[in-house]
């Protein structure tokens, strides 16, 4: 019985140590393939001249005066561990972490770039709010003398009230006041187009545009105040056409000299006439006396008597005819004043300045440009 057990414990000794020698050589081949380099040899050799036993007990006896004790270093202990790092390795965890520093690097820059780039666009939009509010303030017409904004807001309120008196059907309304009016706003039309009263995008951005938003309200008004300047033009050419009429319409007798001269039309005879366009001073005396003339149409003129030549009046014609004129040009100004009252309702700048107020006091972001 004895000697069964005996054989029994030495198989399995026999097997735990095949066990063991075969599980040694797994990890071999594995730290073989993953580039790992055990050095246990040359371990042993300098755990030896430390003083220390391979199974890792310090010992008590005092090492040899004459040999001083060397401590592994770290990489000896690691390649003891089986981690020893290959040359190839070393080089591509440096790369890498060169590589990680630079991209860092770049994120940074462009990071605070991008921070340093929007606050110049901020300063650049309160330098243009202020330039802008400036012009707005400030700006004058060159005839006038009178500040550009003032002038427009109080042509457009006086055209407002003006249509509204003409639209109006209150007899408190005198028909006597309201052409006073009128021809007070249509001499002032005259004076805004002369003083070219308007303004222009391109005078407000001569360059670059930062702040898209008031850009396009400034535009806005920009193209309003040129439509209302040209408006405000036809309606001072209505002024000057109401003149023209108004002026014949007053004047006494007007007569137009007419050449007769006898003319039978199948048998019968009649007098005909011709405007004459000019008409000389008499070259003889006496009651019957000779007038060089020219008619209308005709290129050589001729000697007539005083006899053939007629004085008409066409003064009755002529106011006739000028009331009606008359009464197409107020037309065609109350039609003006309605269109302008329209541009005028959409030009508001009480809009816009808050905005460019509120823009223009902010102060300057800290930048390196």
């Amino acid at each position: 019985m004895p000697d069964d057990f005996t054989k029994d414990d030495t198989k399995d000794e026999s097997q735990q140590q095949g066990a063991a020698e075969d599980k040694s050589k797994q990890i071999e081949d594995l730290k073989a393939r993953l580039g790992i380099v055990t050095k246990t040899r040359k371990t042993q050799e300098m755990l030896k001249q430390a003083g220390m036993k391979d199974n890792f007990t310090f010992t008590l006896d005092k090492p040899d005066a004459a040999k001083p004790v060397e401590l592994p270093s770290d990489e000896a202990m690691m390649e003891e561990a089986g981690l020893a790092v290959k040359p190839a390795a070393k080089k591509m965890n440096t790369i890498l972490t060169y590589g990680g520093i630079i991209l860092v690097s770049l994120l940074a820059g462009i990071f605070f770039g991008r921070v340093f780039r929007d606050r110049g666009v901020e300063n650049f939009k309160t330098d243009e709010a202020k330039r802008i509010l400036a012009f707005f303030n400030d700006a004058k017409a060159d005839l006038t003398g009178q500040k550009l904004m003032e002038t427009i807001t109080a042509h457009l309120e006086k055209a407002r009230n003006v249509l509204s008196k003409m639209q109006s059907d209150s007899p408190d309304v005198s028909r006597e006041q309201v052409e006073a009016d009128m021809k007070s706003l249509l001499e002032d039309c005259r004076t805004f187009r002369d003083s070219k009263i308007f303004f222009s995008a391109e005078t407000l951005y001569p360059m670059e545009i930062y702040d898209a938003r008031v850009a396009s309200e400034v535009m806005k008004l920009a193209s309003l105040s040129l439509k209302i300047y040209n408006k405000t033009s036809e309606l001072a050419d209505g002024l000057d056409r109401l003149e023209a009429v108004t002026g014949k319409d007053e004047e006494g007798a007007v007569l137009q000299k007419i050449f007769v001269e006898p003319e039978e039309v199948e048998g019968t005879r009649f007098l005909k006439g011709s405007w004459l366009e000019k008409v000389g001073d008499p070259e003889n005396g006496g009651a019957v006396k000779m007038f060089p003339v020219k008619p209308y149409g005709q290129e050589k003129g001729f000697l007539a008597e005083s006899t053939s030549i007629l004085n008409l009046d066409i003064s009755i014609v002529m106011k006739d005819k000028s009331r009606k004129y008359r009464q197409i040009i107020l037309a065609q100004i109350r039609k003006d004043l309605e269109q302008l009252k329209k541009l005028g309702d959409g030009f508001n700048y009480d809009i816009l300045k808050p905005r460019l107020e509120k823009e223009a006091a902010k102060g300057h972001y800290l930048t390196p440009f």
